[in-house]
């Protein structure tokens, strides 16, 4: 990794331009969106865990009471 951006700030043409994040804003920015992405995926993986344990639903029932979450209709 340490190399891949060595090579990258040296290249002419990066692959990844890595000097925005000197751009306070656009670094926290991403500091920000790390975090949200961070405690949205933690709700995910911790609700199961929630409804199976403290409420004492079944694997079946917690499943169906997540499903409106994960469906997803076509447009």
């Amino acid at each position: 990794m340490i190399s891949f951006i060595i090579v990258e700030l040296k290249a002419p043409i990066p692959l990844l331009e890595l000097r925005v994040f000197r751009s306070i804003d656009f670094s926290f920015s991403i500091f920000v969106q790390w975090v949200l992405q961070f405690s949205l995926f933690g709700a995910i993986f911790l609700l199961p865990q929630f409804l199976q344990q403290a409420r004492g639903y079944g694997a079946f029932d917690t499943g169906m009471t997540l499903f409106p979450q994960a469906w997803h209709p076509q447009l």
